[in-house]
């Protein structure tokens, strides 16, 4: 797809979201943290992040598998068995990826589980369960969490002369996730606060300034470079080191200004375009899609394959947003029965 790396990035931002608003939960009978408690609290959270993810890349491996021939052209299915573990290597994961495989987007679910696996430590940093409320100097502490990802996605453009493996490479791509999480606890801090917007001029107009260059720079950004129109920056080193932690950070706080929008009353109010874009995302349809993306994302070879999509765009000379949403839509065909009969069992479980 075309600036697909965005779609990646964006996962990451709002599974960072979403898993941290999971975790960071106030106990009122937490009592003095303990290694014992920290490690009862981390292996239920893999284990959860396990069911939910395992079931359908396990699903997704046997049906390549079975559904191959056995001929030299694809041999390659049986390196597909490697995504069962969860952890392909986190530094190889470009030459581990098959295309010959049907599931070489799976790269993606090795990166998940070692971010997965940093998110308790993360989470248990900056945020604290007894008192129901993120510490002091947490976003400081993300901050330079991020800034650490941006000197090491530099690191590995300087060691390989170029930013092909920072797609692949999990502690490269944390930003996003980071950021994430940097929603979950500004929107805590927003619900204390009884506070939508603030009131003040000063803050007003700073609002307005940070939400003109977060907008900017998710229109500038592709996920690998930035771009306007037919033009775009030539220094590897800022686009590669800054273009992936930018595009995640300007998401984050277009995420935040939407869930936090004031309807108020009066059409002016309803006007608002971060009111309008919650209320085109706010639809409870949007519900039913987030629940079958995954599956949607790990079946879609076989969306593609099994509905012969490349020979109905040649047959109807399809335009490439018709073409998407065919294959958009089949996606989810194929992840609806996975979804009740693989996914939904196992996070019950």
């Amino acid at each position: 797809a075309q600036r697909g790396y965005l779609g990646v990035d964006a996962f990451f931002v709002l599974s960072g979201l979403l898993i941290a608003k999971g975790y960071c939960r106030h106990d009122a009978t937490h009592g003095p943290e303990s290694a014992k408690a920290f490690m009862h609290r981390y292996a239920a959270f893999m284990v959860r992040r396990g069911f939910r993810i395992w079931p359908v890349v396990m699903l997704a491996v046997l049906i390549r598998c079975l559904g191959s021939p056995l001929d030299r052209e694809t041999l390659g299915v049986f390196s597909s068995w490697r995504y069962v573990s969860l952890f392909p290597s986190p530094w190889h994961m470009a030459s581990a990826s098959n295309p010959k495989d049907g599931l070489s987007q799976l790269w993606s679910v090795g990166v998940e589980m070692h971010m997965y696996c940093l998110t308790p430590l993360l989470c248990e940093a900056v945020y604290s369960r007894s008192h129901g409320k993120r510490h002091s100097h947490a976003f400081l502490m993300l901050g330079f969490a991020s800034a650490l990802c941006v000197a090491l996605r530099i690191y590995i453009i300087i060691m390989n002369g170029s930013d092909d493996t920072l797609y692949y490479t999990p502690f490269a791509r944390m930003s996003p996730y980071i950021s994430g999480l940097a929603v979950c606890l500004a929107l805590d801090d927003w619900k204390d606060s009884q506070t939508a917007i603030p009131c003040t001029k000063g803050t007003r107009i700073l609002n307005i300034f940070a939400d003109l260059a977060a907008i900017a720079t998710l229109l500038l950004s592709d996920g690998h470079k930035f771009v306007w129109g037919r033009h775009q920056l030539h220094s590897v080193y800022i686009n590669g080191g800054m273009a992936g932690p930018a595009f995640g950070w300007a998401l984050a706080r277009c995420i935040f200004r939407v869930i936090t929008a004031d309807r108020g009353v009066g059409m002016w109010c309803a006007l608002q375009p971060w009111v309008l874009v919650q209320t085109v995302f706010g639809a409870k349809a949007w519900g039913g899609i987030a629940l079958l993306s995954y599956g949607a994302y790990v079946l879609q070879w076989f969306a593609h394959a099994g509905a012969g999509l490349r020979a109905v765009n040649a047959h109807l000379h399809l335009s490439y947003v018709e073409s998407y949403g065919l294959w958009v839509s089949m996606c989810l065909l194929w992840a609806l029965p996975c979804h009740f009969l693989v996914e939904s069992p196992a996070i019950r479980l």
